[in-house]
This record gives C-alpha cells, structure tokens and sequence, in this order.
C-alpha cells in the first residue's frame, strides 16, 4: 500500500513538472523576436573591408537566434540598432614567455599577449552602449562573441524594450488618428 502511495505520488510529480514544462515551452512560443538592424560605421556611407566582414559575421551569428532577434533592413523597423564600429587588436597586460635551448646556451624572450576584438555600438533609442567581441585566435569567434553579448542584453532588458515598441506603436497610432481628423 505505502508503496502504491508513493509511485501514485512520484507519477503525480512527474506529470506537474512536465506540464509545467509544456506551460513554459508555451510561453517561449509566444515571445516575439527583438528587431535588430545591423549596419557598419564608415565615412559618407562607406565602410573598411574589416568591418564589412565583422558585419558579415555577426549577421551569420545572429541567423542562429532567430527566436531572441529578428534581423530587420531599416533602423526605422528596429527596436535596436547595432552598429559595427570597427576591430583591432587590444593587450590584455599578460606576457607570453618561450624559452629556447642549445647544446650550449639557453635563451628566454617575451612577448605581449594580444586578443583579437571587435567593436560596436548598441543603441535603444536615446540609450546607447558599447560592447565588445573578443577572441584570441579568429575574427570570426569575435564576431560572434559580440553577438552573445548582444542576446545576452537583450534577454536581460526584453520587457524594456517590449515597453518602448508599445510606446513606438502607441505614438504612430496616435499621430495617425490626428492626420485623419485633420482631413
């Protein structure tokens, strides 16, 4: 009998934690994507060969998060606005030691570690902030570091940026309702 009572209740468990599963995949269903507009920063429209390709790569990454962000073509459809400032190389203030050794001297020479980093600018309408990809080895990896960090951001800040579209919606709405009676 105890152990009737105790499978009933393991069976009574499992069934709440998978419907409450199905209930949050539900939920996930109904969240709607972040608009990005990606773009690359250059002089009268013109952008440098590095930061096309950083661009290039982190839409690629971006492709893999179609459930957090939707990739728009115009900053006037974008709930964010990401723009790709440039890359470089930055120190990271370590030393990178190698030794070397003959039959009859041995020799240490140093060298400053680097890091490969990819920079750009985040802005929600009037907030703007500066993030970074970085990566010791690939462009690539950087570019797509910074795009983690971009969802990251967003899922930390969704509900402020799901605010100021209703807000976008709301302000469109209102000015339409005006022209009309103006007619």
């Amino acid at each position: 009998m105890r152990i009737r009572r105790f499978a009933c209740v393991s069976l009574g468990a499992v069934l709440a934690v998978g419907l409450m599963g199905s209930v949050a995949a539900a939920l996930a269903d109904t969240v709607e994507p972040i608009r990005v507009h990606c773009r690359g920063a250059g002089a009268s429209g013109f952008v440098t060969p590095e930061v096309g390709d950083s661009l290039k790569d982190v839409l690629g990454a971006f492709e893999g998060k179609k459930d957090v962000i939707q990739l728009v073509d115009s900053p006037d459809k974008a709930d964010l606005v990401l723009t790709v400032q440039g890359r470089g190389y930055q120190e990271t203030g370590r030393r990178i030691y190698r030794s070397t050794r003959t039959k009859r001297s041995y020799r240490s020479t140093s060298t400053k570690e680097t890091v490969k980093v990819v920079r750009a600018s985040l802005e929600a309408g009037a907030y703007r902030l500066t993030i970074y990809g970085v990566d010791n080895s690939f462009w690539k990896s950087a570019a797509n570091g910074l795009a983690g960090q971009v969802e990251k951001w967003v899922k930390g800040n969704y509900p402020q940026i799901m605010a100021k579209r209703q807000n976008k919606k709301a302000a469109f709405s209102a000015a339409d309702t005006d022209s009309d009676e103006e007619k």
